[in-house]
């Protein structure tokens, strides 16, 4: 009854601001533009393939094609630049008239590589809709293939499942048209919305100085904010695209992958989404802390040249002295666990209820791994014995519910993979490990971490409750 509630609550709202806005839009059209439609006798034949909708921000036009309705480069958070360089992402302001959104915008500043255009545009916070043509026809059953979880309120109300796309790029590259969701609106008749979100040293630095202005003690993760940000607009906006507010997936590959998991560590992310899928992004689990991150910001800022450290000096860098400063590897942007938006590290969210949510789908292109997940336990033990498996790999299977016991027996008598301390963590919460080796491995485990697992409802009894006799051993 809530939510028949606030969906009613939020149609009726977006319905009036919508009507305000288009009548606004006249007074703000532009008066040359005016003159000279009204001069031109011509056949406009492009308006025939516009397609229009309703934000909280304002109208917005798009383009129609035969099957599908495109909404390009909509702004989704006030652009970062300025004071607002290194600081959460900020609610986009309202715009006058109609929003050209025909067009894809600025990419989020990065070195031009294979996966990313070079691009030294900070005002980059954008995202694109892509929606089913109701003129094409309502498209698959929905009540038939959708909703086998009974959940089809959706359907009563005429409304579609939304998917939110996470690209990668290592957080460093990448940008929210390098998808093109045509296909799967098509076929999978959803709403997909793609997006841009700050990336490298400019949506990653955690310094001193950014941490000791913020009101939360905390730096770092302004990518990830975007994303949350940007997941907050679709919230409150898609209902008008068609869209189901109550019914969103969120999904990414790699870098985007790690994004979905830091997501679902997030408590700011909670009853944005319902469901995740993770695509091949299931590494760097276990976050640094702020001070080692802010290590890393220390000596970034001093190679760009701010050598007094401070937050005003380093927010009067451009763009091309940030880049060329920022280094290269993994290093460059990471979650850091800044206890605001993320107390917890992704692999212990798995554990905690911190984010409720219906369905998580977690994988990996490997073949190898597939082997390993074999009901025969000769060809799995076989595959994870193979000499080219990679660590990577070994990461993934130890936290897999889908192998046998023998597998994970495997991994936990093997010294080399058990060095890893995600692995020892990994098999220690994994239910499918054998108690005699969980018992051995926890405890290795650090103290936030035993007492994650003696809260969790994840786990078996067994180790929740040497987890609790661990901290007691501890004096914890």
């Amino acid at each position: 009854m809530d939510r028949h509630r606030e969906t009613f609550s939020t149609c009726a709202r977006l319905l009036l601001i919508g009507l305000l806005a288009s009548c606004a839009s006249l007074d703000a059209a532009d008066p040359e533009s005016a003159a000279a439609a009204a001069e031109d006798d011509t056949p406009r034949v492009a308006e025939d393939h516009a397609a229009f909708a309703i934000t909280e921000e304002g109208p917005v036009r798009g383009v129609a094609t035969d099957t599908t309705l495109v909404f390009r480069g909509i702004p989704y958070a006030a652009p970062p630049v300025g004071a607002l360089r290194w600081r959460p992402p900020q609610r986009v302001a309202r715009h006058r008239g109609v929003l050209d959104a025909t067009r894809f915008a600025n990419h989020c500043p990065q070195i031009a590589g294979a996966f990313g255009q070079g691009s030294t545009t900070e005002d980059c916070l954008f995202l694109n809709v892509f929606a089913p043509n109701p003129q094409h026809g309502r498209g698959r059953d929905r009540d038939r293939d959708d909703d086998r979880d009974g959940d089809d309120d959706g359907d009563r109300f005429g409304l579609r499942p939304v998917m939110v796309w996470i690209h990668g790029g290592a957080l460093v590259t990448g940008e929210s048209d390098d998808y093109d969701a045509t296909r799967l609106v098509e076929q999978g008749d959803v709403i997909v919305v793609t997006i841009n979100y700050r990336l490298g040293a400019l949506g990653f630095t955690a310094h001193p100085a950014l941490t000791a202005e913020s009101p939360d003690h905390a730096s770092g993760n302004y990518g990830l904010m975007d994303q949350q940000e940007a997941l907050r607009w679709v919230r409150r906006n898609i209902l008008l695209f068609g869209g189901d507010p109550f019914r969103v997936t969120i999904f990414g590959e790699s870098a985007g992958g790690l994004s979905v998991h830091s997501q679902l560590a997030s408590p700011g992310s909670a009853g944005l989404f319902q469901r995740a899928i993770v695509e091949s992004g299931a590494y760097q689990l276990t976050q640094p802390a702020l001070a080692t991150v802010e290590a890393a910001g220390t000596a970034f800022a001093t190679r760009a040249g701010c050598t007094d450290q401070t937050a005003a000096c380093l927010r009067a860098l451009t763009v091309e002295q940030v880049l060329a400063n920022q280094g290269t590897g993994l290093a460059v942007a990471t979650p850091v666990i800044d206890n605001k938006f993320l107390p917890l590290h992704a692999k212990l969210a798995q554990m905690s209820i911190t984010q409720k949510i219906r369905r998580a789908m977690i994988g990996t292109a490997s073949e190898r791994s597939l082997l390993v997940r074999d009901k025969n336990k000769l060809v799995a033990s076989a595959a994870i014995r193979s000499p080219k498996i990679q660590e990577n790999e070994i990461l993934m299977i130890s936290m897999s519910r889908n192998v046998s016991d023998d597998v994970l027996r495997i991994i936990a008598n093997n010294r080399e993979w058990t060095q890893s301390h995600q692995v020892k963590l990994n098999l220690v919460a994994n239910p499918r490990t054998p108690f005699v080796f969980s018992a051995k491995l926890i405890g290795f485990l650090r103290e936030h971490e035993l007492k994650a697992l003696a809260k969790s409802k994840n786990v078996s009894g067994a180790i929740a409750q040497a987890a609790r006799q661990q901290l007691n051993r501890k004096g914890k």
